[in-house]
């Protein structure tokens, strides 16, 4: 149906017909902030937001004193009593905050709507918009019986404001307004009471000031001076303005210019911050130059900075329905790559009852948004991730010493304006889940391979490893066996068949991260030579890792412990992490094991229909690094016919339903993984010495003929491939770090 609806390539879409609602509304970013236009004709609603608008609803919040408790956890785990270790944490939850239900980080929030409303325009036709992928410039175009109209839209990199322009053949009538996001309960879990209507109280002071060209939008947050803002400046009109009854009415007009900018603000109240954003936006125009001339200066300053951006590389599909599936997610993503990642929505919002509060899920959708950063050469939004990360690192060390007490930190798996592990039940035991920091490291270290930035390497990513390091190295201790025990431990979100809770020993994803940090810290170091000693101690530690264990079916247990049984039918696949990004350097029991449990996992995952899309891109990438072609296509069949709306934007669920980024990066990073690989080779000092590339290894018949141009890999390579009929036809690659390579699956062989 999607297809059947629109104009499509990798240039952007035309669909023929409004949005209706905010999630199928054309997306709009700078990174910082968004943009959504919907509605119809008559009355076209844009929906603001900026990327820092986490609701402050909770300030202030610390990590239970669990460390102190430890031991009685362990035990109770160790005595198989693991819905009594949950209960345990629970209880000390609700004794210090004085609650029953947990706590949900604070939300994202819509910053308000911007309202254009065209008199006489009630019916129309020949409705068209459109957005173009490559400039970031919306479009819309319709028709009445005695007028044509054009809107352009783009959020400029360059001027940090949405600017607007509103033409029309014959002069037209506007009313043109900023108003509250308006709560509607609309059936999902209410995360924090912020209006009568959800139980609570108004927490949203909102005030709008008229001003001499346009209008201020000030809003507090409820018993706090903090808040934020928007600036409605009318640059330029052929037409009378008015403005009145907190409105802009704009008269007998032809062409209007207007520029937009949303802000956040640490005193909602502080007026001359907001003269001082006016003041920037009036300085934008030219008084001299027509508003057309005035749009294009603003629009070729934006342009530069985003289309070289957007243009580091290329792909190319006979499915054009994938391929605009790939230039879609490219464009989501990088769009909300600002000071901060993309939340779980991207930088877009037309709600206040988020789904899971849209914030940083870090168990798995945060990774899924940003994997096709790197390949895709878009260094700067994963500058983002880093950012965030390092913004956050006195509450990673805080959960690190009050929950564990341990050095170094420890990364919970939700977090939005701060980074402190809070978000727990007896269900969902994700206090105990401790992977976190060294799954960030994997980026950090990623970053390095593909960028070959030793200096980045020594000053970012070293220190964050040696961090994460340090919690294991205060965390783990010797079982009966002398291997390390993971206790608490917790293998997101999946309860052992066996067992009635999710708190556990020894998950294996924890093992696979862990042992991944050490032996990426072991190479990097030994690559540049430097920190030897510690690369001895953590040689040592890396010895007494537990060892993974099989089932009775040879496949690679969930959970190395050998009273725990494997449970298949759950969307997550967390204990094939080691398959997630690379083939991983595993003895061949493992590697064997692990395709075992692969394949296990994937009879069930081919019934499923789109549920939680990130999932499937998981499972796919595991299907790319084991050459199963066949499942790369079914994962990649089901998303794109289950979890896109019809602007191309990424959905959770299948339907779509509940909007949302994670797929927007996945996809495109699973899309190339089907058509080239890079994994890195040490030798017997744990250097690195060459690389190893593959090409084609993966290809379903979904993406049978195309062709790539300048994709990243690891070792800082940059590879065009073409193929037809999933067989190679052309490759080209370039070194420009003169690393020592092979490539499997050239025309002439090995080289």
């Amino acid at each position: 149906m999607l297809r059947q609806l629109l104009i499509q390539n990798k240039e952007g879409y035309t669909l023929p017909y409004p949005a209706w609602r905010w999630e199928e509304g054309m997306l709009l970013g700078n990174g910082s902030q968004g943009a959504d236009a919907w509605g119809d004709a008559e009355h076209e609603k844009i929906t603001l937001t900026e990327e820092t608008l986490f609701a402050p609803v909770d300030e202030g919040l610390t990590p239970i004193e669990m460390a102190e408790r430890l031991p009685e956890i362990r035990k109770l785990l160790k005595d198989g009593k693991s819905k009594d270790a949950s209960e345990l944490v629970v209880s000390m939850f609700r004794e210090k905050e004085g609650l029953e239900e947990k706590i949900w980080t604070n939300p994202f929030i819509p910053a308000g709507d911007l309202h254009i409303l065209t008199e006489n325009t009630e019916i129309y036709e020949n409705y068209e918009r459109k957005l173009v992928f490559e400039t970031g410039e919306g479009q819309v175009t319709f028709q009445t019986d005695k007028n044509s109209f054009l809107r352009k839209y783009f959020l400029s990199r360059a001027d940090e404001c949405l600017v607007v322009e509103i033409c029309s053949e014959e002069p037209a009538d506007y009313q043109i307004y900023l108003s509250r996001t308006p709560y509607v309960k609309n059936g999902m879990h209410v995360n924090k009471k912020m209006f009568p209507a959800s139980g609570g109280t108004q927490f949203f002071k909102p005030h709008i000031q008229e001003q001499d060209t346009g209008l201020w939008y000030q809003c507090a947050y409820e018993g706090k001076e903090k808040g934020y803002g928007i600036i409605l400046e009318i640059a330029q009109t052929d037409g009378n303005t008015e403005i009145s009854g907190k409105k802009i009415h704009i008269k007998d007009t032809k062409k209007v210019l207007f520029l937009v900018r949303t802000f956040a603000a640490e005193n909602a109240g502080n007026e001359n911050l907001w003269k001082n954003h006016q003041a920037e936006l009036q300085e934008m125009t030219d008084g001299n130059c027509s508003v057309e001339e005035n749009y294009q200066k603003l629009f070729a300053r934006h342009k530069v900075i985003h289309q070289e951006r957007f243009n580091r590389m290329d792909l190319t599909l006979e499915n054009k329905h994938l391929e605009t599936m790939f230039h879609a997610g490219r464009y989501e993503i990088f769009s909300s790559c600002g000071k901060l990642p993309p939340n779980l929505q991207g930088v877009w919002n037309g709600t206040y009852d988020t789904p899971w509060s849209s914030d940083y899920t870090q168990n798995g959708n945060l990774q899924t948004a940003i994997m096709g950063l790197l390949p895709c050469g878009d260094f700067e939004g994963m500058e983002s991730y880093f950012g965030y990360q390092e913004g956050l690192l006195e509450d990673y060390r805080e959960n690190s010493r009050v929950l564990y007490g341990c050095r170094g930190i420890h990364v919970p798996s939700r977090t939005s304006d701060c980074g402190v592990d809070f978000h727990f039940d007896i269900t969902w035991p994700m206090v105990f889940w401790t992977a976190g920091a060294a799954w960030v490291s994997h980026f950090y270290y990623d970053y390095w391979l593909y960028t070959g930035d030793d200096e980045f390497f020594k000053n970012r990513a070293l220190p964050f490893m040696k961090e994460a390091a340090l919690f294991y190295e205060d965390y783990l201790y010797e079982d009966e066996r002398g291997y390390w025990e993971f206790n608490p431990s917790y293998s997101p979100e999946n309860t052992p068949g066996n067992k009635d809770n999710a708190a556990c020993i020894n998950a294996t994803m924890d093992i696979s991260v862990a042992m991944e940090l050490f032996r990426n810290l072991i190479t990097g170091c030994r690559t540049l030579g430097i920190e030897e000693e510690n690369v001895q101690k953590w040689k040592i530690f890396l010895d007494k890792m537990p060892p993974y264990l099989m089932n009775e079916e040879g496949a690679l247990k969930e959970w190395a412990t050998e009273d725990l049984e494997d449970r298949y039918d759950h969307r997550h696949s967390s204990h094939l992490y080691m398959l997630y990004y690379d083939v991983p350097d595993e003895k061949p029991e493992v590697l064997e094991a692990a395709k075992k449990a692969y394949e296990i996992k994937m009879k069930r995952k081919k019934e499923e229909q789109g549920t939680m899309a990130f999932g499937l891109v998981q499972a796919g990438m595991a299907a790319a690094h084991l050459g199963d072609r066949e499942m790369a296509g079914v994962m990649l069949k089901s998303m794109s016919e289950n979890n896109y709306y019809r602007t191309y934007a990424s959905s959770h669920d299948y339907g779509p339903s509940i909007f949302n980024a994670d797929i927007s990066g996945g996809v495109p990073a699973l899309m190339l993984e089907c058509l080239v690989q890079c994994s890195v080779l040490t030798d017997e000092e744990d250097r690195i010495c060459e690389y190893e590339i593959r090409l084609l290894p993966a290809v379903p018949d979904l993406m049978k003929t195309g062709e790539i141009e300048n994709v990243h890999l690891r070792g800082g390579f940059l590879i065009d491939l073409k193929w037809e009929n999933g067989m190679l036809v052309s490759w080209n690659l370039k070194n420009p770090l003169h690393r020592k390579y092979h490539v499997l699956g050239g025309q002439n062989g090995e080289k």
